[in-house]
């Protein structure tokens, strides 16, 4: 019998006005899905993927919170370790990093803008891209912008990591953002949104995080502090913890 269910996704039409939801059948559908996930009988505890979107959860749906418990944070398995640190990002360069298909949402006009500022003090640095094609983006950037890389759709994520040396996330409502996690684990810095689930992994030990609606110049400030910085103790979060996590969890039912 199905007694946990995780969630790993934002709830549905979160932030849209209730009207939203009954504009369409479609929305209706989704409405009736997510609360029969979520309240199905046989569905004794619900385990968010952070607690940020467990928050959430109980926002929207009041009478999850006795079912709510602790987030449990994805695992992450990387190939191979990351050979750039902090201490080996030069004063006047460096390369900032964005990966996402879903751009727009993930924030990536705010990383350029972070870049263009950053430039005015480190002239050398670049700005590497990942998961989106060169042509849906060119009209972010224009003439007079130089250093920067759009490599599309990658299977080898593990490079793209090594390749950089921080990695700027500021999502709006990530219910997690495994990126996050998976540069952390390879020993490279982030700088994120705190709407972001996996910013709960972030400290200043390997990053920092801030709200998305922070201006343009603290993001650009606590980047070149984060780059300046000489270490970084990476996360760890295996795929045994969880299992281990998940059946404390069963073991209470």
């Amino acid at each position: 019998m199905h007694q946990v269910s995780t969630f790993h996704t934002t709830p549905f039409n979160q932030g849209k006005p209730w009207a939203w939801r009954f504009l369409s059948l479609r929305n209706l559908f989704y409405e009736r899905l997510e609360r029969r996930e979520l309240f199905a009988d046989s569905v004794k505890a619900i385990v968010p993927v952070s607690n940020l979107l467990g928050e959430m959860i109980k926002r929207k749906h009041p009478k999850s919170e006795s079912l709510l418990k602790d987030a449990v944070h994805p695992g992450v398995l990387m190939q191979t370790e990351c050979h750039v640190s902090k201490n080996q990002t030069p004063s006047d360069g460096g390369t900032l990093g964005f990966i996402g298909k879903e751009w727009k949402r993930k924030g990536l006009p705010k990383v350029v803008g972070i870049w263009r500022e950053l430039k005015k003090t480190r002239p050398k640095l670049k700005l590497r891209i990942a998961g989106v094609s060169p042509e849906m983006i060119a009209h972010l950037f224009g003439p007079d912008d130089k250093d920067i890389e759009v490599l599309g759709l990658i299977k080898d994520k593990e490079s793209f990591y090594m390749s950089i040396n921080l990695l700027v996330h500021p999502a709006k409502h990530e219910a997690f953002g495994m990126v996050i996690t998976e540069a952390l684990s390879m020993g490279v810095p982030v700088l994120c949104s705190s709407e972001c689930g996996a910013s709960e992994c972030v400290n200043s030990a390997n990053g920092f995080s801030l709200p998305s609606t922070e201006k343009l110049i603290s993001w650009a400030d606590k980047a070149s502090e984060i780059m300046s910085a000489n270490s970084i103790i990476k996360y760890e979060m295996s795929w045994q913890e969880v299992a281990s996590r998940y059946a404390d969890i069963y073991s209470k039912l």
